[in-house]
């Protein structure tokens, strides 16, 4: 995408669009995925700060963050393929800087409409279940730390306040989830 701003012919094949659009959809797959992770931690460590040093160490964080590696990248790769599969009229270009699935569909002579139902499905289950997972693990973690502090206020008078890293995770979620839905590119129709 880079080399095609600098040039003057500013055309994309295939190929490139296929390639370029794979990793739009698999980095912003894992993007979702990583803020899910870090609201469980959150709440391990706000829910079990006791076990929190044998639940999450060195090997648990690797695998998380290679899950979510693997699952976005693998969330991807069925419908990239499937793509590959369709019959294209005439040219195999698009004029587009940035492949979307609709650019690539349009150029398809197939019948697209299965894929385009499957996908919209599927970006679906995917968006909200990393959403509902990572707020239900928010709503745990506040109902928590609530239920701290009226055990606290109890045996004292003083109102204690929430704590700073449920705060700063919440606000990195929100500001993620708000790039989400404003940072998002249409293509030309």
């Amino acid at each position: 995408m880079l080399a095609d701003l600098l040039s003057t012919h500013k055309n994309m094949s295939l190929t490139e669009c296929l390639i370029q659009s794979f990793s739009c959809f698999s980095l912003g797959g894992i993007d979702f995925l990583i803020p899910t992770v870090m609201a469980f931690d959150c709440y391990v460590a706000i829910c079990c700060p006791l076990h929190y040093a044998t639940i999450m160490n060195g090997p648990v964080y690797v695998k998380l963050v290679m899950a979510c590696w693997v699952a976005g990248f693998f969330s991807t790769i069925s419908p990239t393929l499937q793509k590959t599969q369709f019959w294209f009229c005439g040219s195999k270009v698009t004029d587009h800087h940035f492949c979307d699935t609709a650019p690539i569909l349009q150029l398809s002579c197939s019948n697209t409409c299965h894929l385009e139902c499957r996908d919209f499905f599927l970006s679906l289950l995917f968006v909200l279940t990393t959403m509902v997972l990572t707020v239900v693990s928010y709503i745990f973690t506040v109902a928590n730390e609530k239920l701290k502090e009226v055990i606290e206020d109890a045996k004292k008078d003083t109102p204690q306040r929430p704590s700073c890293p449920l705060k700063k995770g919440l606000v990195t979620t929100c500001m993620v989830m708000r790039t989400k839905d404003s940072g998002t590119l249409q293509g030309d129709h």
